[in-house]
């Protein structure tokens, strides 16, 4: 026997295994597309599923939801520990300053001397003052590569 290609439709769909010599009319394709779809008891408990499916996941969500709740509650950070350390109010002494480099990066000088008071940002160069751009302040000179270049020792 040879299966038509209307009867293959229906074998994809679900419908029943239809094989016939005879092609199969147009007619008779949707009548037994119609005879084939599934029962309202069937929709009803496939529904019925996606609803409880639903359901679990609306409550697993609302578990997620309190358990990152709970970490945030618990792991915040303090408003200070985010932020950088504040600039000091006189320039790092002098044995500090005398331990600077040419070549040295800038994470080397922050934690040698600590945060700049200012930053000035010019070209391709970056000066960052100690404790600020005052008579008695120190300055630290930085090229484009984001090395030290030169510097200047506070007055003290």
């Amino acid at each position: 026997m040879k299966c038509t290609k209307a009867a293959l439709i229906l074998v994809s769909c679900g419908g029943l295994a239809l094989c016939s010599q005879a092609a199969l009319s147009q007619e008779k394709v949707e009548k037994l597309t119609l005879i084939e779809t599934p029962a309202p008891e069937d929709e009803k408990a496939e529904i019925g599923e996606m609803r409880r499916e639903i359901q679990d996941m609306k409550r697993r969500l609302g578990e997620i939801d309190s358990r990152v709740q709970a970490l945030e509650t618990t792991s915040a950070p303090s408003a200070d520990a985010g932020s950088p350390p504040a600039p000091p109010a006189t320039p790092p002494p002098t044995a500090q300053w005398r331990e600077l480099k040419e070549g040295m990066s800038k994470d080397d000088v922050r934690n040698l001397l600590g945060p700049p008071g200012e930053i000035e940002k010019g070209g391709y160069n970056e000066h960052w003052y100690y404790p600020d751009r005052g008579d008695n302040s120190g300055t630290v000179d930085f090229g484009q590569q984001g090395d030290v270049l030169s510097w200047t020792e506070p007055q003290q």
